[in-house]
């Protein structure tokens, strides 16, 4: 049984939480306030012998939540294959993969004065991009995109 917190997803959010800029009026504007989980992504995974050699992993992570991104809850499948080859020789192969737990992030309204309101990347408002431009860097992933393949050979000697 793994039990833990984070993922891939959690720790992108979590490096651009550490950004922020000011208004026109010098007014700060701190990432971390919109890119704090209110409870961070935790994950329950277990694994179920089903014959000698052959296993699988199954769980539940719960997803997370901040105020302008989120991360859905997902589920957590996987295979493990093992064989000893020879006497203290042992070989694996684990496969392992996520459905659901997509991040996405959510745009803001700038108000850019004389120019007018324009929907944008909150994080790149005050950035030279155009507002429309902003909107192609909104942090988007899979949790499909953590899948694992791994081959492992041990000889205790």
């Amino acid at each position: 049984m793994e039990i833990g917190s984070g993922s891939a997803r959690s720790e992108l959010v979590k490096r651009i939480s550490y950004g922020g800029y000011e208004l026109d009026d010098g007014t700060p504007v701190n990432f971390s306030d919109w890119y704090t989980p209110a409870l961070p992504d935790l994950r329950a995974v277990f694994l179920t012998e089903v014959a000698d050699g052959v296993g699988i992993t199954w769980g539940l992570s719960t997803g997370e939540r901040g105020k302008k991104y989120r991360i859905a809850p997902a589920l957590h499948l996987g295979l493990i294959l093992q064989r000893e080859v020879f006497p203290n020789a042992v070989i694996s192969l684990s496969v392992s993969t996520k459905l659901g737990g997509r991040l996405s992030e959510r745009t803001c309204m700038a108000d850019y004065g004389i120019f007018g309101r324009a929907e944008v990347n909150c994080r790149l408002a005050a950035s030279e991009l155009s507002p429309e431009d902003t909107l192609a860097y909104l942090l988007k992933g899979r949790a499909r995109d953590e899948s694992r393949v791994a081959l492992r050979f041990s000889w205790r000697f």
